[in-house]
Formats: structure tokens, sequence, C-alpha cells
């Protein structure tokens, strides 16, 4: 049986639940849609058992928080269909008008059968309610090789995958010693089962940007990325070369951000622990840079 399966895992999540699952409401598709919530064992007070009940969506609570990377899998393990699509949607985000038709006819027109996800751009709400496109003169490159590099997914409120190709992936983590880079380790794990991103340049999903944003609290995330690339890289098969050269594009870019503080010191501090991975970091930075690439 075809279908989407939208999950949205919910933590204190009453502020914005309702216009998310709303915005999932209003889509118009000739194959059906399961809103499956997870609430991650919120507080009493902040449970949306209440909210939920009032769209066409099931409800499963927690007893214990484990975290936002087990609400999303653990909600997707309750899919029922054999077959179609499956998104994890924030509970702060919004689906624009036939955000799931376009991202679904877009994976069904690719000859390519490799091409198994699809990532859109966004549309950012900023806290002083204006909005800007997340990519306008760039786009992410969602190659394997610079997704071990950064992850160039703000939120997995972009993607849409097959449901097939989620299910094959062989690491799919549910526990996270540092969280916030989960969705990365699922993104890695798709393009090294060559399962190929299609990007899509029209925003399809408005991203609100606050303070409880998970990407807000960069040293967080980058803790959690570095915990990443250290436990997850070998168990997804990735080299030493892949952790070096990530290393050395954190150094890149912790460079690029403080060179005016002395430009040969820093530049020494860059190159020096690991010449070749510098270089690597170099070439990737400015291979972006001239293709306009994120």
């Amino acid at each position: 049986m075809d279908g989407i399966t939208v999950v949205v895992p919910v933590y204190r999540g009453r502020r914005y639940l309702a216009e998310t699952l709303d915005s999932i409401r209003k889509q118009v598709l000739a194959i059906p849609v399961e809103v499956i919530v997870v609430e991650d064992a919120s507080p009493l007070a902040d449970q949306a058992e209440d909210i939920v009940r009032n769209f066409d969506a099931s409800y499963h609570l927690l007893n214990t928080n484990r975290g936002v990377a087990y609400a999303r899998h653990y909600g997707a393990r309750l899919s029922r269909f054999s077959d179609g699509f499956i998104m994890f949607l924030d509970q702060d985000d919004v689906l624009l008008d036939d955000a799931l038709a376009t991202m679904v006819r877009i994976l069904e027109a690719e000859a390519n059968p490799s091409r198994n996800w699809v990532v859109c751009n966004a549309l950012l709400r900023l806290p002083d309610g204006t909005e800007r496109p997340l990519y306008v003169t760039k786009h992410p490159s969602l190659t394997l090789s610079d997704l071990k590099m950064f992850n160039h997914i703000v939120t997995p409120s972009q993607v849409l995958i097959r449901l097939s190709s989620y299910r094959s992936c062989p690491i799919l983590p549910t526990e996270m010693e540092y969280p916030g880079a989960d969705d990365w380790i699922l993104w890695l794990a798709l393009s090294a089962q060559s399962h190929h991103a299609v990007y899509v340049a029209e925003p399809q999903v408005l991203y609100r940007m606050h303070g409880d944003n998970v990407s807000a609290n960069i040293p967080a995330m980058r803790q959690s990325e570095q915990y990443v690339v250290t436990k997850w890289f070998p168990q997804l098969g990735f080299s030493r070369w892949d952790q070096r050269r990530y290393r050395a594009r954190v150094r890149l870019d912790h460079f690029i951000r403080n060179r005016h503080l002395g430009m040969i010191a820093q530049f020494t501090r860059f190159l020096a622990p690991d010449l070749p991975a510098s270089v690597a970091a170099l070439w990737y930075f400015a291979y972006h840079r001239l293709k306009g690439l994120v």
C-alpha cells in the first residue's frame, strides 16, 4: 500500500503544533497521508494530546524522554504503509501549499532509480516576522563527499524520503550522547547506500527561526557533529581520511571567522595539524565558492 507517513516529534511543542498539523491536513494528494505524533515525555502541563485529537493524526506518548532521534524513528516504525514516502516534520515547521504533492511528483518523475529522496528549499520566518528563502543565490551540495564535510540540510522538514530507502539504511540512530546532528547521520546513511538526493529550489516548508531551534545553539551543534564524526563515521564505513577532512574544514571555518586576528598566525594554525587534509578543505571551500554551493 502506497502513502506518505509524516512523523512529528513533539517536546513542549504546544505553541506551534496546531499550525503544523493543519498544514499537513491542507495538503491535497492522490495517495493517503498518515500523521504520527510522538510526544517525547513532555511535562504533563505541556503535553499536546488535546491538540492532536483535533486533527486526523495518531498520538503516542513516550514515558521517558529519549530525545528527538528516538522519537522520529519510533514514529517511523509505526508506519502502516508497505511502500511510499516518509517525512520527519518538526513541531514548529509548516508545510507550504502542495509541498508533499510537489516533492512526490519530483521523485516519481526521476528517470534515475537511485534518486530516492528530495531536499527542498525552505522559507525562513525570522523572529521579527519577516520571511526570506533559506537559499537565495547558492544551493546545497548533496553529494556524499560534500555531506561528509558539512550537513547542508538545516532541518529534516526539508526532506521527503522513499520509505523503502529509509528502511534499507543499516544505521538509524536512536540514542545520541550529544544530540542535535542525528539527522546528519540519516543523510549520510542514505547517501552511503547510493540513495541520491534531488534538490528543489522552490521553498516547500516554512522554518521558524527562534531561540529554541536546535541549530541556533552553535556550540552544542558543533559538539554533536564532532561526536558523529568520531563515533558514527566508522560505523558508516567512512575512513580516517573522511574524519581528517571534516576536522580540517572546521579549522578552516575558524580561520575564516577569525582571520582579522593575525592572518599569518591563524593560517599557520589552520595548516599545521594536518597539511594534506587542510589542502583538501581549501579545495572544498574554493570549489563551493566557484560553483555557488553552500
